[in-house]
């Protein structure tokens, strides 16, 4: 019985170590694949680490081997930070990878301040087995930035060199005013706000515009909301004039207080967690505008006097559900009366059935929507209501792709020759700096109908 157990173990043994590996193969030229050939980040700030992204190395050699040494090219002098196989190092020796398996290297960027506005930074991941080197190339641009934050006491400027990174609240004091040039671009880290007890002048250009938004630069966050808080324009004398603006990504794009003055012009507001603009008691005036896809109103009015004139306004926000109308115009004894409200030529589409919404109190003495094209949910009597003039309902406006945001129009668009040229003469120009009304006629929303922008649709 010992010498068949014995027999047993010996053979189970030497079983055992015929399936175990010695792992002595080193590959050969196509033995190692990685996930990508090229590991690239969007622009990285100076001194501020990026996200971890992850690169992948696979053993496509059928038989397991050894890897003699995985490394960082660049080693401790690169501004990429690696971490192989669980470790933080920049090279690890003798790794064993059985067949079709694969092990993770994690990769970050922390870029060191040089000359220059932006850098390209460039390094290696090498992989070496006996003979054969694999290699996937990391890549990345730096960009210095301007980092600000604390009260402005003096009136200050932002020019367009450097671009501007508000890292908590930027508050700019009463009587003093900041004025950004046409192309700057202000880079808001997460919470960031900018409070306006004085003046806010964004003085944008139409080829040149002025840019508000995230820091975080990856194609990725382009469109999220929420990464940022606000521009707030404070009581008691706050003041905001801004034209040739993109604010994205915010919580709310702008906030107004009561007693404020803002006015928008040629500006685009877009993917805010709740409002694009939050008027409370405001003087808010918007023309030629873009306000879309927020989580809850573009426009939200408590009281105050609100008017548009030639805004698009198409709320399809895609990351969660929508409850509110595009267009909010509260009234209650808690809330301050409205003044005027006043949208005229002007465009309200969305996902919701219903994309206006104002209180039942509001009357044609104070409140006017004039030459508009809306989606109406069925409480609306369009052609009854004295608060409505000329109105087009509908949902389809025409837009050459509102999936990618290009709301110009399409050769048949029902906003074409709807506008009120009265009111449209008011503005020799359309967002995009073409002559407003052509002949006796003029087009609702901010753009103007232009074969060249159109031509995949006729």
């Amino acid at each position: 019985m010992r010498q068949s157990l014995l027999i047993f173990f010996v053979s189970l043994s030497a079983l055992f170590c015929a399936c175990e590996s010695d792992y002595s193969y080193r590959g050969d030229g196509t033995s190692i694949a990685f996930s990508t050939d090229t590991l690239s980040f969007d622009s990285v700030f100076t001194g501020i680490a990026t996200t971890t992204a992850k690169l992948m190395i696979y053993n496509r050699s059928g038989k397991d081997m050894t890897l003699d040494q995985i490394y960082l090219k660049n080693g401790n002098t690169s501004s990429f930070n690696v971490n192989i196989n669980g470790s933080n190092t920049t090279s690890l020796s003798n790794l064993h990878l059985r067949s079709g398996d694969s092990l993770y290297v994690f990769v970050n960027v922390f870029p060191k301040e040089t000359d220059g506005k932006t850098y390209q930074l460039d390094d290696d991941i090498i992989v070496i087995g006996g003979s054969n080197t694999w290699s996937a190339h990391l890549l990345a641009y730096g960009m210095n930035v301007r980092r600000i934050s604390g009260h402005l006491s003096t009136d200050t400027s932002f020019d367009n060199g450097l671009p501007y990174l508000i890292s908590d609240t930027l508050t700019i004091d009463a009587n003093v005013t900041l004025s950004v040039a046409h192309g700057a671009t202000i880079y808001m880290n997460e919470n960031a706000a900018i409070e306006v007890y004085g003046t806010l002048n964004c003085e944008g250009s139409l080829d040149n515009r002025i840019v508000f938004r995230a820091s975080r630069t990856d194609k990725f966050y382009n469109d999220i909301p929420g990464q940022w808080h606000a521009i707030s324009i404070m009581q008691p004398c706050g003041k905001a004039s801004i034209r040739y603006t993109e604010i994205a990504n915010s919580s709310y794009g702008i906030q107004a207080d009561s007693a404020t003055m803002v006015t928008l012009d040629c500006t685009v507001i877009r993917d805010a967690m709740h409002n694009a603009i939050r008027s409370y008691a405001a003087n808010t005036t918007i023309t030629n505008s873009l306000l879309y896809n927020c989580g809850d109103a573009l426009l939200d009015i408590y009281g105050g006097n609100v008017a548009l004139l030639h805004c698009t306004m198409s709320n399809y926000f895609k990351w969660d559900s929508r409850f509110d109308a595009s267009i909010m115009a509260h009234a209650g004894e808690n809330y301050p009366a409205l003044e005027r409200l006043s949208i005229i030529n002007s465009v309200v589409v969305g996902n919701t059935a219903n994309e206006l919404d104002l209180d039942d109190t509001f009357t044609a003495d104070n409140t006017l929507i004039s030459h508009c094209y809306m989606r109406l949910g069925s409480k609306w009597k369009e052609n009854d209501d004295p608060r409505l003039e000329a109105v087009i309902v509908g949902k389809e406006p025409g837009f050459v792709n509102r999936d990618s945001c290009d709301f110009h129009l399409t050769v048949d668009s029902p906003l074409r020759d709807a506008a009120d040229i009265s009111h449209s003469q008011q503005l020799s120009t359309d967002y995009d700096g073409i002559s407003r009304c052509h002949g006796n006629t003029s087009d609702i929303g901010a753009y103007t109908f232009t074969p060249l922008t159109t031509d995949d649709n006729e």
